[in-house]
C-alpha cells in the first residue's frame, strides 16, 4: 500500500490537469481593406501534457472591433475563417474565442499583419540570420524593414513559432510574421502581395524552396540595396 500512494498521488495530479484548451495558430497576413485567412487548431487537455482535438467546437474570429466570424472545428480540431481587416496598415490583434457547453470562456490573441498590397515584401530564411546579431546586422535588417515588409520563413512547426519569435526579438530583428515552409505558400502570398519578389537565404531547404517558387535569391545586403529609400509607413500596434 505504501508503494501505491505515490502512484495514486501522481494519478490524481495528472487527472486534475484536464479541461484546458490550446490554440495553435499561424500568423495571419492580410492586405489592407481585405481579409485575413485565419486557420487554427483547437485542442483540449485531457491529462498532463496530452491534448486531443476539440471536435465540432465553435470558434469565434474577430480582428479588433471588426466584423465577427465563426466556424466549427473538424474531426482533427481545425477551423478557419476569412476575417475582415481595416484599411489601416499595421499590426493588429485577432481574437480567437471558444465557449464550452458549461459556459467556460477560452480565448487568445494573435498578432495579425495588415500590409499595403502595393508595397515590397521580402521573404527571409531565419537560418540566414545569426541568432546573435551584431549592430551592423541589426542596422541592415532595420533598413530592409524600412522599405519592405518582412516575412520570416522556417521549417519549424507552428507550435514552435512563439519561441522562435522571442529569439528573433532578442537578437534585435524587426517584427514580422513567421511562416512555415509549405507547398504553395509563396504563391498564395504573391496573389495578395505581387511585389514579393526576393528571398534572403544562405543555403539549405529554404533556399531551394525560394528558388522553386521563383523568388530572386539574394543576400541581405543586396536586398537592402534593392529596396533603396525607405517607403513603408511605421506600423501601429494597438493593445489587445
Amino acid at each position: 500500500m505504501t508503494r501505491l500512494i505515490p502512484l495514486m498521488v501522481l494519478f490524481g495530479l495528472l487527472a486534475g490537469c484536464g479541461g484546458e484548451y490550446r490554440f495553435t495558430v499561424p500568423d495571419p497576413i492580410a492586405p489592407a481593406g481585405g481579409e485575413a485567412a485565419a486557420v487554427l487548431r483547437l485542442q483540449r487537455q485531457e491529462v498532463a501534457f496530452w491534448f486531443r482535438p476539440a471536435r465540432e467546437a465553435m470558434v469565434r474570429f474577430q480582428v479588433e472591433q471588426g466584423p465577427l466570424r465563426a466556424a466549427f472545428t473538424d474531426k482533427n480540431g481545425y477551423a478557419g475563417a476569412a476575417v475582415p481587416v481595416g484599411d489601416v496598415t499595421g499590426i493588429f490583434y485577432l481574437q480567437l474565442a471558444h465557449t464550452t457547453l458549461r459556459g467556460d470562456e477560452y480565448e487568445t490573441y494573435i498578432p495579425t499583419y495588415v500590409w499595403d498590397p502595393r508595397a515590397r515584401v521580402t521573404a527571409v530564411d531565419v537560418k540566414a540570420l545569426p541568432r546573435r546579431s551584431n549592430e551592423a546586422q541589426q542596422e541592415q535588417m532595420a533598413r530592409l524593414a524600412a522599405g519592405s515588409y518582412i516575412v520570416y520563413f522556417t521549417t519549424e512547426d507552428v507550435g514552435d513559432h512563439n519561441e522562435l519569435r522571442e529569439k528573433l526579438a532578442k537578437a534585435g530583428y524587426p517584427q514580422g510574421p513567421i511562416v512555415q515552409r509549405q507547398a504553395g505558400m509563396i504563391e498564395l502570398l504573391r496573389e495578395r502581395f505581387p511585389r514579393l519578389e526576393v528571398g534572403v537565404a544562405s543555403s539549405g531547404r529554404i533556399t531551394r524552396y525560394f528558388d522553386a517558387a521563383g523568388l530572386e535569391l539574394s543576400t541581405l545586403e543586396q536586398a537592402v540595396e534593392r529596396n533603396g529609400a525607405a517607403s513603408l509607413p511605421p506600423a501601429t500596434t494597438p493593445a489587445p
